[in-house]
């Protein structure tokens, strides 16, 4: 195989093993230095809620009260994310039509607030994929994971676990 000045220099230099003048293709390129390496996982996208872990327990911890507790056991609630690099718009879309949206930069204070309507201020920022955050009253962990979100939050000895499959 010749060399071509229409290739670009790229194919040239990386496709000759030594001495021989072997050519290695886009798609070989693409497989050989791209493939593997650790792409930014976007939150981007449209989820619900299919399963929940010690839901009861963490809300009890939480202070809610049995009828709230029993209201939301069941609820599927629809996150809606939005991410431009480190900016977030994150909404939860409850049944009934409530929506619950925060929007947040990652690493700079951000003003949050509960479905309770309370407010609170907090650092949002990301570790290895996963958006964490210290809340007052609980840690606070999301990452995504093939086509799941999921959200773990800890007060005190008592993890809750959300998993939500992506729909868009």
């Amino acid at each position: 195989m010749r060399k071509s000045p229409l290739l670009p220099w790229w194919m040239a230099v990386l496709g000759e093993q030594q001495g021989s003048a072997r050519f290695i293709t886009t798609k070989t390129f693409i497989c050989k230095f791209f493939i593997g390496i650790p792409q930014k996982m976007s939150f981007t996208g449209k989820y619900e809620v299919e399963n929940e872990e010690n839901y009861d327990n963490f809300m009890k911890r939480l202070g809610l009260p049995d009828d709230a507790i029993e209201k939301g056991r069941n609820f599927k609630i629809i996150s809606e994310i939005i991410q431009n690099n480190d900016e977030f718009t994150w909404s939860q879309i409850y049944p009934g039509g409530h929506t619950l949206t925060n929007k947040f930069v990652l690493g700079k204070e951000s003003e949050m607030e509960t479905v309770g309507g309370k407010k609170f201020k907090a650092i949002l920022r990301k570790e290895d994929g996963k958006v964490i955050s210290d809340f007052p009253n609980y840690h606070y962990t999301a990452e995504i994971a093939g086509d799941k979100l999921i959200e773990i939050s800890t007060v005190g000895d008592v993890t809750f676990k959300r998993i939500s499959k992506k729909l868009s």
